[in-house]
């Protein structure tokens, strides 16, 4: 009898260890939307909001920068793995009347950024990913664009 209390005091003790760490661990991935930060700005951080929250990206180099901060803040949360998908689509209206060298400059800029987190955080950073493509997917070409300063520009369609 004291067997079978013992074998199911375990075993209920272990289910409840696995339900706990299940709820608290991060997440070991995210691939993120960059619409997200790209149309909101960064949320405010609890008790800073005066002097923390930034608002849309009003041009590429801020839009990269908002990017990269996303990363920062975000990093204690996932363990693994974070990035963006279909980056090149949703920061393409931001590139309208830039010139080629600047911007590879700027996204040289996001590269060596992202992978200088760890400098940023002041400790090790998983890897990160940026999933981009040469054109805009059909799927997107009726989607409204927010653009800078939260107005509808056109449509993904319009940047092929």
């Amino acid at each position: 009898m004291l067997k079978l209390y013992t074998e199911s005091s375990l075993r209920d003790f272990f289910t409840e260890i696995y339900q706990i760490l299940r709820d608290t661990d991060p997440k070991l991935t995210e691939i993120w939307d960059p619409r997200i930060i790209l149309d909101h700005g960064l949320p405010p951080i609890t008790n800073f909001i005066s002097c923390c929250k930034l608002k849309p990206a009003l041009n590429l180099k801020e839009a990269i920068h908002h990017l990269v901060r996303w990363f920062a803040l975000t990093q204690n949360e996932f363990c693994g793995n974070q990035g963006f998908k279909y980056l090149t689509m949703f920061l393409s209206p931001y590139v309208r009347g830039i010139s080629v060298p600047e911007l590879k400059r700027l996204m040289k800029t996001l590269i060596y950024e992202l992978n200088h987190l760890s400098v940023m955080t002041g400790r090790t950073v998983s890897s990160s990913s940026i999933q981009t493509g040469p054109t805009n997917f059909e799927s997107f070409s009726e989607v409204p664009i927010i653009g800078p300063q939260q107005k509808t520009i056109g449509n993904y369609g319009e940047y092929q």
